[in-house]
């Protein structure tokens, strides 16, 4: 998978290390950063891509399926669905169950404001308004999402590009609490 302006290209896989002529579909502005998960309920993973240029979120959803066995090998994928803005030239996103109701949420990392939005997923392809959180060192250029205390709910991490690591305990409910700032040195880039 590749990102163009304003486009997400998937290559296909044939299984034996080659991959079939590559299809685009249309996003927002400068896409940065894709994920494939499963967001719309239909068991088959879909494409969450960031568009820098535009503060947006595009979901790709895949249909038409002839075969399920074949997951993204044989899907086609829908206009994308774009919920409000988030984050300020969001450049990274991460997903997971941040709620513990079995629908995946998204992360985005916002690099012009220093913030992560979080969309809380409907399960159905929608999203509920973003939540932003401010993150230590400003301009963050990534998020991931991982159980860092073993508590079985989701924490932040977020990187800055003034080399800042922070990390952020989950609730369970799509919130988290105080961060933990790391000056881990360097500078951070995507």
């Amino acid at each position: 998978m590749s990102a163009t302006a304003e486009r997400v290209s998937v290559f296909r896989g044939n299984g034996n290390g080659t991959f079939l002529t590559q299809v685009s579909y249309a996003v927002g502005n400068n896409p940065s950063d894709v994920v494939v998960g499963e967001f719309d309920g239909d068991q088959v993973l879909d494409i969450v891509a960031t568009n820098a240029d535009d503060d947006t979120v595009s979901l790709l959803s895949a249909a038409n399926i002839v075969d399920r066995t074949t997951t993204l090998a044989g899907a086609e994928f829908s206009s994308a669905y774009t919920p409000s803005q988030v984050a300020h030239t969001p450049v990274a996103v991460a997903y997971g169950d941040l709620t513990g109701d079995g629908k995946n949420d998204v992360v985005t990392a916002g690099y012009g404001e220093g913030t992560v939005s979080i969309l809380v997923g409907n399960g159905n392809g929608t999203f509920r308004s973003d939540v932003s959180l401010a993150v230590y060192g400003g301009n963050v250029t990534d998020v991931a999402l991982s159980d860092v205390n073993g508590d079985a709910k989701l924490d932040l991490i977020a990187t800055s590009q003034t080399g800042v690591l922070s990390v952020y305990i989950g609730n369970g409910n799509g919130t988290f609490g105080a961060g933990v700032s790391y000056a881990v040195g360097g500078r951070w880039s995507r």
